[in-house]
């Protein structure tokens, strides 16, 4: 039957995580606090990182500037000193006299004032007096015993050198490595130089001697001259190693533009250390060196990132914050409606019992109050539906009859128990069996004046009654007969059924009907074999008497006479004589069977009542030729009931044997006397050797009205009536068949009486 499903589970229950309406509002809730927290962190971070790189950068040209000052007051205050000594060293008396060159070469206290100057400035490592061709005529050394040098000053050197301003040599470096300068300072102030002062600076404690310490943790400061080369570094490791200081960004930028301002506002690039720096230089005018200072970007951005990881911590802190308070609201607010979806669901499942909290003061407790009061509403509901529910299966299961919902095209939509019993009970398989036509009629086709073909939509006034019978389990002699009638539903939705149709079995009814006129026939025959019996005693009793007679009458002649009887003669007349005694027997018998008596308990001789049963079937025994083989000691011990019941019972199994066994069949009848929990009991064999029984029709054997004859041959009612009547005597009666094999019928009974 077509309606909801209640296990299937709704849509929304299956929701995907991102829809359901916890995580939108959970978000939401989150992004709120995390955005605009993030956005404004964001903005102040990058501004705040870009001042302290500007500041950093701005520290690092403020540096590099100074100690570019302190280098240019350093060179500035030797050359000062230099010229001081310059004008101390010549005649007051005749300060342009060319002679004054070879009286300074003479002077015992040249040397004495040379090594003065030495002592005054470290990095002085030579003193020299030169002539007018700038040879070294005079001097001292640091490290070594000086010696008259040809051309220790170039003719570049001296070129437009005054008094007032000093001439620089190109940067030289010596073999071991550690560049010098020379500085030259004329004796006179003339044009033409007539001689003069120089000294030899070594550039490797240049900025080592600074008085002023480089503020910068780990900054690399260092000199290179006009060309790029490295001459003095605050390493002195790097200038030992020759280091090509001419790859970092800033010495390009110095070589290619001698101005810092070319450079960027945040001069950030990759040493030639290999290290990112943040760089700067300045230019010395006096000689053209540039003066550079380098930061590793780790330790310059050291305080801003300390700055921004405090700043991540306590956004960190304000985000969790946030984050908490959004979560706890969004709960608060979220799991009341997911209480009540869980509830829905719950309900959904037929629990109509389920009720959500109440404990909110806001609209959502609203919700929920309303919500329990309509499940209030709805279990009241359903238990009226329940109760009518109940009453209705009572009655369409109790009813006795198949219920199906049918459609216009004769589809079968939903039947109840009862008739779903009834089609499953074995039918013939048809391909599509879902019109009513072929469930219920084994046809092919509608039946005939069929109300689904002759309906025209107008109300039926009388129920249309149709037979369908159909076949059980392919026993033509059982056979389901049922009665159908069709009512339309008037009601119905489109796409659902819109009729009901009733089927009746009333199978037993038309079989109860067979019977009765079966039975009616068989009272009519007993009392017409009574009867019958009764006439046919009289000329069989005239029959015995007259027989006894005519043997005495022939008998008495030859005895008087001294003779003897023929032999021919007697054997003729003992003949009549059995034969009408066994017709009495027969008739007795027959008189016997089809008298109507209650039921009587005496002792009862098992041996004589099957004798009994075999005489009324020896006409039948013998028309088929059927050998009875009869197996058991006489006496046979008595047993209790009634003589007239048990015959009936002999019968029953008898002739059953008889009718299962082809001609010139064997029936063996055992009778013997065994012990069973203490007691005796006589037990009755009965086995043919005919067709059998098949193995899914034994558990219905005692069925009243289950027979496997043909129709007309049999009632269904022998075994059943056998069945109550040996257990109605305190016995058993159990059947083993095989096909093809035969039948073993075992019955058991208490024996009451041992032979003496």
């Amino acid at each position: 039957m077509k309606g909801l499903d209640l296990q299937t589970c709704p849509e929304s229950i299956h929701l995907p995580w991102w829809y359901r309406i916890r995580v939108r509002t959970l978000l939401f809730g989150v992004l709120a606090s995390i955005l605009p927290v993030l956005l404004i962190s964001g903005y102040y971070l990058y501004f705040a990182k870009l001042d302290l790189q500007r500041s950093v950068q701005t520290q690092n040209n403020l540096l590099v500037a100074r100690i570019a000052q302190e280098v240019d007051l350093s060179l500035e205050h030797t050359e000062e000193s230099l010229k001081s000594l310059a004008v101390n060293l010549t005649d007051p008396e005749h300060p342009n006299d060319d002679s004054q060159v070879d009286r300074l070469r003479h002077d015992p206290q040249l040397q004495l004032q040379f090594y003065r100057f030495l002592q005054e400035f470290p990095l002085a490592d030579e003193v020299v007096l030169l002539n007018a061709q700038g040879e070294a005529i005079g001097g001292v050394s640091r490290f070594q015993i000086f010696q008259p040098e040809m051309n220790w000053a170039n003719p570049n050197l001296l070129k437009n050198l005054t008094l007032d301003k000093p001439s620089y040599s190109d940067v030289h470096f010596l073999s071991s490595g550690i560049p010098t300068v020379k500085i030259v300072v004329p004796l006179d102030a003339d044009a033409d130089f007539s001689g003069g002062i120089g000294i030899q600076l070594r550039l490797r404690g240049l900025l080592t001697t600074l008085k002023t310490p480089n503020p910068l943790p780990k900054a690399d400061l260092f000199v290179v001259d006009p060309s790029g080369r490295l001459i003095a570094d605050s390493d002195v490791t790097r200038l030992l190693e020759k280091a090509d200081v001419r790859k970092s960004y800033t010495v390009q930028n110095f070589l290619m533009y001698k101005n810092p301002q070319e450079l960027p506002a945040l001069n950030q690039y990759l040493s030639y250390t290999g290290q990112e720096v943040i760089g700067g230089y300045e230019v010395l005018p006096r000689n053209g060196w540039g003066v550079m200072v380098e930061q590793p970007v780790a330790v310059a951005f050291a305080p801003i990132n300390q700055l921004i990881a405090h700043f991540l911590i306590f956004i960190l802190f304000i985000l969790v914050i946030s984050i908490s308070a959004s979560i706890v609201y969004g709960l608060s607010i979220t799991r009341p409606v997911e209480r009540l979806e869980e509830a829905a669901w719950i309900v959904s499942r037929g629990r109509l019992e389920e009720r959500v909290p109440e404990d909110r003061k806001d609209e959502l407790g609203q919700l929920a109050r309303t919500f329990n009061f309509m499940m209030e509403r709805l279990q009241a509901q359903s238990e009226n539906l329940i109760q009518e529910k109940e009453r209705l299966d009572t009655i369409v299961h109790g009813i006795g009859a198949g219920l199906a919902l049918l459609e216009k095209d004769f589809s079968v939509t939903w039947m109840n128990p009862v008739l779903e019993h009834w089609v499953g009970e074995g039918f013939s398989s048809l391909p599509q069996k879902d019109k009513c036509y072929m469930l219920f009629g084994n046809s092919e086709k509608p039946c005939e004046n069929c109300p689904l073909e002759n309906s025209s939509g107008t109300d039926w006034k009388e129920d249309v009654i149709s037979y369908l019978n159909r076949p059980d389990e392919g026993n033509a002699a059982r056979q389901k007969i049922f009665r159908h009638r069709l009512y339309p539903l008037n009601h119905a939705r489109p796409n659902e059924p819109g009729y009901l149709m009733v089927i009746e079995d009333i199978t037993e009814q038309r079989r109860m009907e067979d019977l009765i006129i079966q039975a009616d026939k068989l009272s009519a025959l007993g009392l017409l074999a009574s009867g019958f019996a009764h006439e046919i005693n009289n000329p069989l009793a005239i029959i015995q008497g007259y027989a006894e007679d005519l043997e005495e009458q022939i008998v008495e002649p030859f005895v008087g006479n001294g003779g003897t009887v023929p032999e021919r003669m007697k054997r003729s007349l003992r003949t009549i004589r059995k034969h009408v005694g066994r017709a009495q027997r027969i008739t007795q018998s027959l008189l016997n069977f089809s008298r109507k008596s209650e039921w009587k308990v005496e002792e009862i001789g098992v041996e004589q009542v099957i004798e009994e049963s075999l005489a009324l079937l020896e006409i039948l025994l013998r028309k088929k030729q059927i050998r009875v083989m009869k197996r058991w000691e006489s006496p046979l011990p008595g047993v209790k009931g009634d003589a007239l019941q048990l015959v009936q019972v002999f019968v029953n199994i008898l002739s059953n044997a008889v009718d299962a066994l082809p001609e010139q069949g064997e029936l063996q009848i055992e009778v013997q006397t065994r012990a069973k929990k203490g007691e005796s009991i006589l037990e009755i064999t009965v086995h043919d050797n005919g067709e059998g029984i098949a193995p899914e029709l034994l558990s219905k054997i005692f069925d009243p009205f289950f027979t496997t004859k043909e129709v007309g041959k049999g009632t269904g009612l022998g075994l059943a009536i056998s069945y109550g009547i040996i257990a109605r005597m305190g016995g058993t009666i159990q059947i083993e068949s095989e096909p093809c094999q035969g039948t073993k019928v075992q019955i058991t009974l208490p024996v009451i009486k041992m032979p003496g």
